[in-house]
C-alpha cells in the first residue's frame, strides 16, 4: 500500500514562498514597496507636524497679541496718569514735585536752631546757611529763638520788649544749639538785631552749602516758597505762595508755614533767599498770611553779606 499524500496545503511553505522574494526582481519589489510606504509614513508624520507646528504658531501670535494690547493700555494709563498729577500736583510739572526739587536745593543749607525765647522757655526753630569758609558756618535765624540765651549771656533776666536787649558787646558769648551736618553742635549768637527780630549764629563747622540771596527788588505777587525745617527722612517742608504788598521793613506772603519754619529762608523759584520768616497769623475770614524779614535787612544789621 502507498503512501497517501496529505491533501491539505502546506501553509507555512506557501506563506513563506509569498513572503520571501526568490528572484532580484521579487526583492526589488519589495524594497519599492517599502519606501513607498516609508514615504506615506513621512508624509503622515510630516502634515502631523505642519499641524501642530501651525496651531503653536497661532498660539504664540495671540499671547503676542494679548501682550501687546496690555502694554498699549498700561502705556495709556500712565501718561493720564502723568497728566492727571500735572494738574493735581503729584506729577513732574505740579507743586510737590516743584517743592521736592526746591528742598533737594535748599536742604542741605537749613538748620535747627535750639535756644530759649524772651520767657525763658526752650525754642526750636529754623535758620540757614549763608556763608561757610573751610572752618565755620555763618547762620541766619531769629532774634525771639535766642533771646533768652543771649540775656542769660548778659547776666540780665529775659528781655520782654526789644528794647531791653542790649547790642552785641566783646567777649560775651550767648550759646545755642544747632543742628547741622547731621549733628548737634554748638553755635556762638555773634550778632542780633531785635528790632527785626534777625540774629546771626556761627558754627564750628565748614564746607557746609549756603543760600545765594536775591538781588531783585520783590513785586506783589512774587511766587516763593517758605522753606524750614521739618521731622521726616527730608528733614525740610515747603510751601509755595506769592508776595503780598511787600513792604520796606516787612514782607506778607500767603505760603503756609508753622513755628517750627521760623528762622527759614523765603525762596524764589530759584532757591535764592527773598526773606527770613519770623511768625505766621491767621485773619478770619482771609486765608493765613506769614510774615518774614527783608533779606537786605540782614546783611544791614547782623552781617556783611558777600557778593
Amino acid at each position: 500500500m502507498g503512501l497517501r499524500r496529505d491533501p491539505r496545503p502546506d501553509v507555512g511553505r506557501d506563506f513563506m514562498s509569498y513572503v520571501l522574494p526568490r528572484t532580484v526582481v521579487g526583492l526589488a519589489l519589495w524594497v519599492l514597496i517599502f519606501a513607498i510606504g516609508a514615504g506615506a509614513s513621512g508624509v503622515v508624520f510630516f502634515i502631523a507636524y505642519e499641524r501642530r507646528l501651525t496651531g503653536l504658531e497661532s498660539r504664540i501670535t495671540s499671547v503676542q497679541s494679548d501682550f501687546e494690547q496690555r502694554l498699549a493700555d498700561a502705556v495709556a494709563q500712565l501718561q493720564q496718569a502723568d497728566r492727571a498729577n500735572a494738574v493735581t500736583g503729584t506729577g513732574a510739572a505740579g507743586p510737590v514735585a516743584q517743592a521736592n526739587r526746591l528742598i533737594a536745593t535748599v536742604g542741605p543749607s537749613l538748620v535747627t536752631v535750639q535756644g530759649t525765647d524772651a520767657a525763658g522757655g526752650r525754642t526750636s526753630g529754623s535758620g540757614f546757611v549763608m556763608n561757610s569758609n573751610a572752618n565755620q558756618s555763618w547762620v541766619i535765624t531769629n532774634y525771639h529763638l535766642v533771646a533768652g540765651s543771649i540775656a542769660a549771656a548778659q547776666g540780665v533776666p529775659a528781655p520782654v520788649t526789644p528794647t531791653d536787649v542790649a547790642p552785641p558787646v566783646a567777649g560775651l558769648t550767648p550759646r545755642v544749639t544747632v543742628h547741622l551736618g547731621g549733628s548737634d553742635r554748638t553755635g556762638t549768637v555773634y550778632s542780633w538785631d531785635a528790632p527785626h527780630d534777625l540774629a546771626l549764629v556761627v558754627v564750628g563747622i565748614g564746607k557746609v552749602p549756603a543760600l545765594a540771596f536775591s538781588s531783585a527788588v520783590p513785586s506783589e505777587g512774587l511766587p516763593v516758597w517758605a522753606v524750614g525745617v521739618a521731622d521726616g527722612p527730608v528733614g525740610a517742608a515747603a510751601s509755595k505762595g506769592k508776595l503780598i504788598g511787600p513792604m520796606p521793613e516787612s514782607y506778607a506772603t500767603d505760603a503756609v508755614f508753622g513755628a517750627r519754619a521760623s528762622g527759614g529762608p523765603l525762596v524764589d523759584t530759584e532757591g535764592k533767599v527773598v526773606g527770613v520768616l519770623t511768625a505766621t497769623a491767621t485773619v478770619t475770614p482771609a486765608p493765613p498770611t506769614g510774615t518774614a524779614v527783608p533779606v537786605r535787612l540782614a546783611c544791614i544789621e547782623v552781617v556783611v553779606c558777600p557778593r
